[in-house]
């Protein structure tokens, strides 16, 4: 919670700092390679993140988050960032960003990185059949 309270409520080094606590804690600092060192390695993140506002994901979250994943990769040496995409528009965004990892992708048996649209499918009808039988 306190990185989410940092991203909506802090200064720019409050929010700086938060994303790069975010980015170890979730085990993805190691795919945003930059020279630059510390808080200032999360300044692009921030750049894309900060003016995001919830309603962008309402309509079409995949194509929405396979954007600013595209925008992130491109100031990271065009790497694989999807997981760090989705964790930081978590923490920013919360609902209806669904972070996709390698504990989602197995725990829905998908197996490559490319699969986000059908874990959000196979998310939506699990959510949708657990709140038939509840």
């Amino acid at each position: 919670m306190k990185y989410c309270h940092a991203l909506a409520t802090g200064d720019w080094t409050e929010k700086l700092t938060a994303l790069r606590d975010a980015a170890v804690a979730y085990s993805v600092a190691r795919t945003l390679f930059s020279e630059l060192d510390g808080p200032a390695r999360y300044e692009p993140i921030l750049d894309i993140i900060d003016p995001l506002r919830p309603t962008r994901f309402e309509d079409r979250p995949v194509e929405e988050i396979r954007k600013i994943e595209r925008q992130i990769s491109q100031q990271y040496g065009c790497r694989n960032v999807l997981s760090a995409t989705t964790k930081f528009l978590w923490i920013k965004i919360k609902q209806p960003i669904l972070i996709f990892d390698s504990r989602a992708r197995n725990a829905f048996g998908i197996r490559n990185n490319d699969g986000l649209e059908e874990f959000y499918e196979k998310w939506r009808v699990g959510f949708e059949a657990n709140q038939r039988e509840s």
